[in-house]
C-alpha cells in the first residue's frame, strides 16, 4: 500500500517530523474542523508553512484516508489543493497540503461568523474566484485520463493562497473516479448517485452565495424563486450591498444568468463545467483591463497538454 501511494507522487512523512511542526499538534495551531479530521498550521524549518491534516476515529476512516491520497494524489491542476505528503505511522493518519494563507471562501464571505473583520471582497476578486473554481471543475469533469465528480462543492472546500487563487479541497469519500482509457478501470469511493450535473447544480448555488452574501443554507431558499424576474428587475435585492452601484451591475446580471442555466435548469439540460466556465471566461473577456487576464484553459495529465474535445478551447 505504501509503495503505491508513493508510486502516485505522495512522499512519506515521519510522524515525529509533523508532530515537531505542529508543536504537538498544539490546539494554537488549529486552522479548520470538520466531521472526521483536524487542519494545522505547521512551521518548516526554512519559515515556510503547510497544512497537515490529522484524521480522527471515524467510521471508514481508512477508506477516507486512502481515497483521498489516490484521488489527490492523481489530480494535479491549479485549482485544486496539492497533497505534498503523508504519514501513516500506528493510529495515525496524517496528510500534508500546502498552506492556503487566506483560509476558506467561506470565512471570506461571511466574516461575522468567523468572528473577526475582514475587507470586503471586490467584485473583480469574486469573478476571478469563481472562474477559477469553474476552471477547475471543468477540469475534473473533462480531464483526459480520469472523469471526477466532486460531490461536495461549496464554499467551505475552496480554500485560498497568498495570492487569492482558488482551490477545490475536500474529494475524500464523495467522489467518483473513472478512467477515460481502457487501461485502468477504477472507481474510488463509488456512490452512482453523485454526478457531473449535481456538481453543475452546487456551482450554480455558490455563484448565487459569491453575489448575494447569503449562507449556503440559506441561497436554496433564495432559488426556489430565482427566475428571469430576480435578473431583469429585483437584482439591488438579491446582490450584496457592497457590490451594487460599483459599476458592475450588468456583468452581475449575466453572472446571475450563469446561475440561473445552473440551477434553474433540469437534470438533463444543464450545462456542462465546460460551457460555464467559457461563459464565465467571455465576461472577463469583454471588459478587458477591468479584470485580470486570464490564461487559456488546457487539461493536462502532467505528460503533455491536450485540447478538450469539441469545444475548441484548451483547459489548463
Amino acid at each position: 500500500m505504501i509503495h503505491m501511494l508513493e508510486k502516485h507522487g505522495s512522499i512519506r512523512m515521519s510522524c515525529s517530523y509533523l508532530l515537531k511542526a505542529t508543536n504537538n499538534f498544539s490546539d494554537d495551531n488549529v486552522i479548520g474542523m470538520g466531521k472526521s479530521a483536524t487542519l494545522y498550521k505547521a512551521t518548516i524549518g526554512n519559515g515556510n508553512f503547510l497544512t497537515v491534516k490529522r484524521f480522527r476515529d471515524f467510521p471508514h476512516i481508512e477508506q477516507k484516508f486512502m481515497c483521498e491520497i489516490m484521488t489527490n494524489g492523481r489530480l494535479k491542476h491549479r485549482n485544486l489543493v496539492s497533497l505534498l505528503g503523508f504519514c501513516k505511522e500506528k493510529e495515525e493518519k496524517l496528510l500534508v497540503y500546502n498552506y492556503m494563507a487566506n483560509g476558506s471562501l467561506y470565512d471570506w464571505l461571511h466574516p461575522m461568523e468567523v468572528g473577526y473583520e475582514r475587507p470586503t471582497l471586490n467584485w473583480p476578486l469574486r469573478y476571478e474566484i469563481t472562474l477559477g473554481i469553474a476552471r477547475g471543475l471543468a477540469w475534473l469533469h473533462h480531464n483526459c485520463n480520469y472523469r471526477v465528480t466532486h460531490g461536495n462543492i461549496c464554499s467551505k472546500f475552496i480554500f485560498l493562497d497568498k495570492n487569492f487563487g482558488p482551490k477545490i479541497s475536500s474529494f475524500g469519500g464523495r467522489m467518483i473516479m473513472t478512467s477515460k482509457s481502457g487501461n485502468l478501470r477504477m472507481r474510488i469511493c463509488e456512490k452512482s448517485e453523485f454526478r457531473e450535473s449535481d456538481d453543475v447544480y452546487a456551482f450554480g448555488i455558490l455563484l448565487v452565495e459569491v453575489v448575494t452574501g447569503k449562507k449556503p443554507e440559506d441561497v436554496s431558499n433564495l432559488c426556489e424563486g430565482f427566475d428571469e424576474t430576480l435578473i431583469s428587475g429585483n437584482l439591488c435585492n438579491a446582490i450584496e450591498s457592497s457590490l451594487s452601484g460599483k459599476g458592475f451591475d450588468g456583468d452581475i446580471s449575466q453572472f446571475l444568468e450563469v446561475a440561473l442555466d445552473c440551477i434553474g435548469l433540469s437534470l438533463n439540460e444543464r450545462p456542462t463545467m465546460l460551457e460555464v466556465y467559457k461563459s464565465l471566461r467571455s465576461m472577463g473577456a469583454k471588459k478587458g483591463s477591468a479584470y485580470t487576464s486570464e490564461i487559456p484553459m488546457q487539461i493536462g495529465d502532467g505528460c503533455g497538454t491536450h485540447v478538450a474535445e469539441h469545444y475548441g478551447i484548451d483547459i489548463i
